[in-house]
């Protein structure tokens, strides 16, 4: 027009990746994840076999060894309204790092308990510690996903919440019937302390509050590695300018949260079918 070239446009800026965690890296993720879910279904009935072995050496009757496995059921269902806001705010880092710190140190304790009393009691705490794992690695699974890709992962992830209520009966009782069943507790060590490792080392902060789609520097030390190693290695394209960008503020622990919507009109009648149904 009139001799004149309008000058070419500027490309529109490429919109920022749902999260810059690249396939591999996605994973490895899932499968460490995955793999702490291990923990909550193993530590539930392991020990089944050995209940006539543990009651003959404690002391104490069928029916009051039982009461292990309810007020491990107890716990269950309490563990995660405390570590899931503890997650939502600190990092899920943090909140696995804890659980399993906790779940370590019930089973050295299990290992060598002397008396019932002390069965019961750390029984509770290594609920505490292991019920969460399924809770925080479904939060993580969301905040490196879309719904979109989301199905088949939470089906491998599925897989090791489900397994171990069917493996670890037999594991438990292959331990106990050739080692004793304090081993039981003892492989529980083994195996969570292994894991704890490599999970400290591996996985990196996912919480987007925290580190957006995995391209924002979190402040906490804890939270910085591995991340850093995981920016460097993704083949996901993204803009480094966005390490820049400000966290989002800080919120509370509120412990309170999920009784509030146990009690709320749009939840409670869900959950108490729910929990009927489970019940019966």
């Amino acid at each position: 027009m009139n001799g004149r070239e309008l000058p070419a446009a500027a490309p529109l800026p490429a919109s920022e990746p749902y999260s810059i965690f690249d396939k591999r890296q996605t994973a490895l993720i899932v499968t460490i994840v995955s793999i702490a879910a291990t923990f909550s279904g193993f530590a539930s009935n392991i020990y089944f076999p050995a209940l006539p072995t543990i009651a003959h050496d404690l002391d104490v009757s069928i029916e009051l060894i039982n009461l292990t496995v309810t007020s491990y059921l107890i716990f269950q269902g309490l563990a995660p309204s405390l570590w899931g806001p503890i997650s939502d705010v600190k990092g899920r880092r943090v909140a696995y790092s804890l659980t399993f710190i906790v779940f370590l140190g019930a089973c050295i304790g299990l290992a060598e308990a002397k008396n019932y009393a002390t069965m019961v009691v750390l029984r509770c705490v290594q609920s505490t510690g292991s019920a969460s794992t399924i809770a925080i690695g479904s939060g993580v699974i969301g905040d490196i996903t879309t719904r979109d890709n989301r199905g088949g992962l939470m089906g491998i992830f599925q897989a090791g919440v489900l397994v171990p209520v069917a493996v670890g009966p037999i594991i438990g009782g292959a331990l106990a019937g050739s080692l004793g069943w304090r081993s039981i507790f003892w492989f529980l060590t083994i195996y969570s302390g292994v894991f704890l490792i490599f999970l400290v080392l591996l996985l990196p902060e996912t919480l987007r509050a925290i580190v957006g789609n995995g391209s924002r520097e979190p402040t906490h030390a804890i939270a910085k590695h591995p991340l850093r190693v995981y920016q460097k290695t993704t083949k996901v394209q993204w803009n480094h300018d966005a390490t820049s960008t400000p966290p989002a503020a800080e919120k509370h622990i509120d412990v309170t949260g999920p009784f509030r919507i146990l009690i709320s009109k749009q939840a409670a009648p869900i959950i108490v079918f729910l929990a009927v149904y489970y019940a019966v």
